[in-house]
């Protein structure tokens, strides 16, 4: 059977990524599926939208003709009754109603996907060493997401050691981590995010139980929620089980 995510919408499962991108630590592995079929929805849409906006326009001079001609009938005393012009009216104000739904739904999309890149272009910025020199964390990207984080650390790089590296002793003009230190140490020259950094998650199936990192062990129910370590749910993440909120 299908999962509670793999039964909701496009729209819907991008909502839910936007969720859990926004409360993660680390850059998630970015939906492709449900991200290509609202890029699609969205091109339909715009089409339906330049369709509606060419008839109502069409519409609208089609009726700008009509009711001079049947103002002039009229005065003319040829015929032209208001039944007509309120048929008019009433083709106009659906064709415009129609109008405003598809391009509401059009916004709300751009609006998501934009606040969607906006949070993975904040952590991209916050991490551009460690994801450009990690193929696993560059595989979780767009390619656009791919070319704009090596172009950025490129640029960085650079910058950093024409203006402060070269002027540095050579022990502290290293960009890399120091060898013999830990990982959290003062020496540690590449920020990683925090995998052990508390979140909130609900549970989108039953996950049954996972063990946690002090040996004690939570089972996940769907619907529930719960305040864990990231590390000890982050495979439930990348298979979309859970969301973080």
């Amino acid at each position: 059977p299908p999962t509670t995510m793999e039964s909701k919408s496009a729209f819907e499962q991008m909502a839910l990524f936007w969720s859990s991108q926004r409360s993660a630590p680390e850059l998630l592995p970015f939906p492709i599926s449900p991200f290509a079929t609202l890029v699609d929805q969205m091109h339909q849409q715009q089409s339906i939208l330049d369709s509606l906006l060419v008839t109502s326009t069409s519409n609208s001079r089609s009726h700008n003709s009509t009711t001079s001609a049947a103002a002039y009938s009229k005065n003319s005393g040829y015929g032209g009754t208001d039944a007509d012009e309120g048929l008019e009216v009433e083709v106009d104000e659906d064709e415009h109603l129609r109008l405003n739904l598809v391009q509401i739904d059009l916004e709300r999309t751009k609006w998501l996907l934009r606040h969607i890149l906006r949070s993975r272009s904040d952590l991209l910025h916050k991490y551009a060493q460690f994801i450009s020199s990690s193929p696993a964390e560059l595989d979780k990207l767009l390619p656009s997401e791919r070319q704009f984080v090596l172009s950025f650390w490129s640029l960085k790089s650079d910058h950093l050691a024409t203006s402060i590296l070269q002027f540095l002793p050579d022990q502290l003009g290293n960009l890399e981590n120091q060898p013999g230190t830990s990982e959290r140490g003062s020496s540690n020259m590449v920020p990683e995010p925090d995998l052990d950094a508390p979140v909130f998650v609900r549970c989108l199936d039953d996950c049954g139980p996972i063990r946690l990192p002090d040996e004690e062990s939570a089972t996940l129910s769907r619907d529930s929620i719960h305040f864990l370590r990231y590390r000890s749910i982050r495979h439930l993440v990348y298979t979309r089980q859970v969301v973080l909120v």
